[in-house]
């Protein structure tokens, strides 16, 4: 601090809290820890753990689930690490009818701690629920956008009109945008049906522009219209910026995590319909319902729509810019 210098300590194990090096020295030291897996995958972010199973049979998903649990507490006990099994969250997705009744899927043993079952669980700042339906997200969002809006409303005759935009930028737009490629499904046209998320958040940001315009309902002043005075994108056209920017990463990246299904021509009755779609690259059919807006479907389809000047991009700021000239010709 100033011009002093602390003493040296000597570390024999574990990861200093702060320091510049520390999140890629934890990283190094928990890398392998998917060695140890069998039958799970596991995606780790920092400090946060989780594995998943899939299988046609309930109680062998339980069994690799607690088998891979197991390992995953040897591990970090092998390793000078601690795991909190009381923070332990289960869920499960996509179920069969069958199973709906069953006891089996109620709870799973980690360590010594048995872990009921949940409708919903917090992901990296996400609201993920077993019906995949995003409600709980959705007003969890509402309720911190509109808190942030209440900040921005005190501040905004304390500070000059030419740095408000970058208070909204870095305090509103970042928490609206954070998810919200996985929460949404796009509006391609007017006739498309608006999704009850969709419209409640859109009714959200509605009052942020009303405030920064200094309007009210009663004034009659279209979201259009705001939204291009601020520079701004409604929350359906910056969904499917993120989504085509996600996509585009994909192809145009080595090693991008992200990596969607070819599209492969069958000959099955639905070929009639796909003649619509003659440049299609990238599946964007399933076979749940509930699976139309999950982000893999739902980017396929407006990427295999989107314009040629988009998917010939070869570098990311001609990308940003084709696909916001798009995006904004999409609905509000």
């Amino acid at each position: 601090m100033g011009s002093s210098l602390s003493s040296p300590l000597a570390l024999a194990s574990g990861v200093p809290q702060g320091g510049i090096l520390s999140p890629m020295i934890f990283t190094l030291y928990t890398s392998d820890m998917e060695l140890w897996l069998e039958e799970s995958c596991l995606f780790n972010y920092a400090d946060d753990t989780t594995t998943d199973s899939k299988g046609p049979e309930a109680i062998e998903v339980i069994a690799n689930l607690e088998k891979n649990a197991k390992r995953v507490l040897q591990f970090m006990s092998s390793n000078g690490l601690v795991a909190n099994q009381a923070k332990t969250e289960f869920l499960v997705l996509n179920e069969r009818k069958k199973d709906r009744e069953s006891p089996i899927l109620n709870s799973v043993t980690v360590g010594d701690v048995t872990v009921k079952r949940s409708s919903h669980t917090k992901l990296l700042g996400v609201i993920i629920e077993d019906s995949q339906e995003w409600v709980e997200h959705h007003k969890s969002l509402r309720t911190s956008l509109n808190q942030r809006l209440f900040v921005i409303r005190r501040i905004m005759r304390q500070i000059p009109k030419s740095k408000l935009m970058g208070v909204v930028h870095c305090l509103w737009v970042s928490k609206l945008r954070y998810g919200l490629q996985l929460s949404t499904k796009i509006r391609i046209s007017n006739e498309d049906a608006i999704p009850a998320g969709l419209k409640t958040l859109q009714t959200t940001q509605n009052r942020m522009l009303r405030v920064l315009n200094g309007t009210r309902i009663k004034d009659m002043i279209s979201t259009s219209s705001m939204l291009k005075k601020f520079g701004l994108l409604s929350v359906n056209q910056l969904a499917a910026k993120i989504k085509l920017m996600e996509v585009w990463k994909s192809i145009n990246r080595v090693g991008y995590p992200i990596r969607l299904e070819p599209y492969k021509p069958t000959n099955q009755p639905q070929a009639r319909e796909l003649r619509k779609q003659p440049n299609r690259i990238f599946n964007d059919r399933c076979k749940l319902k509930r699976s139309e807006q999950s982000f893999h479907v739902d980017a396929a389809r407006i990427w295999n729509i989107s314009p040629p000047e988009i998917k010939a991009a070869n570098n990311i700021n001609a990308a940003k810019k084709a696909i916001d000239i798009y995006c904004k010709s999409l609905p509000v």
